[in-house]
């Protein structure tokens, strides 16, 4: 239900604005965090550090939402999209006595990206995309698990809300690249963007040396009404 009404008051903006092309799209995503959530029950660290990649850690989610395209010359134009996102991270470690701990992270978030597009030549020839993506964090939690030794199934032991522990807001550079073609009159297009992640989103705890930034590749295919 929050998902729906989210959508249909997006699809409302998008609509009242005659003068723009109006884009549906969605598609998958693979998202990670750079660092974990402060955690009482596994204290000791885990994972890999991630740094700029988003496979690492990873957690595969989706997106879906509409945009707008205003065209601002020949080769330019500023789209602005409202985006539902779906993703997280997973945090895998071993243990010494043979079991393995888990913690997986889901967020959901509305997102505005606001992009320039630029295409450097008309027809079959990719276009670029470049802008910033503001984030607004609806829901937060992680889910604790223990794999015991000779089993083949994770346990769960703790599931925890995160939000008190979520900065609500993000806004993070964006980069991405998409192809459009024309199919019996109907423009589709597929693209890749890269969400860089440099805002900490970890908030509340003492001391405030904890940092946790969300990296994410998505992938997206949609049509042109």
């Amino acid at each position: 239900m929050k998902r729906a009404l989210v959508l249909f008051l997006l699809l409302a903006t998008v609509v009242s604005i005659q003068a723009a092309q109006i884009k549906v799209f969605l598609g998958p995503m693979i998202s990670s965090y750079t660092s974990r959530w402060p955690s009482e029950i596994f204290p000791d660290p885990m994972g890999r550090p991630s740094g700029l990649n988003p496979f690492i850690n990873g957690r595969t989610g989706t997106l879906e939402g509409f945009g707008i395209e205003l065209p601002i010359s020949k080769r330019f134009s500023l789209e602005i999209d409202g985006l539902y996102f779906t993703m997280g991270s997973t945090f895998t470690e071993p243990t010494l006595i043979f079991t393995f701990l888990r913690e997986i992270y889901d967020i959901e978030s509305l997102n505005v990206p606001i992009l320039v597009k630029f295409r450097p030549h008309e027809g079959l020839f990719p276009y670029l995309l470049a802008g910033v993506d503001l984030g607004f964090v609806l829901y937060h939690a992680r889910t604790s698990l223990i794999l015991p030794e000779a089993d083949v199934i994770y346990r769960e032991i703790a599931r925890e809300d995160l939000m008190l522990a979520t900065q609500k807001f993000d806004i993070e550079p964006v980069l991405g690249i998409g192809l459009e073609i024309t199919v019996l009159k109907q423009s589709i297009f597929a693209e890749v963007r890269y969400r860089l992640g440099l805002m900490n989103m970890i908030q509340g705890f003492p001391g405030g040396g904890a940092a946790a930034r969300i990296r994410s590749l998505c992938f997206l295919v949609g049509y042109q009404m």
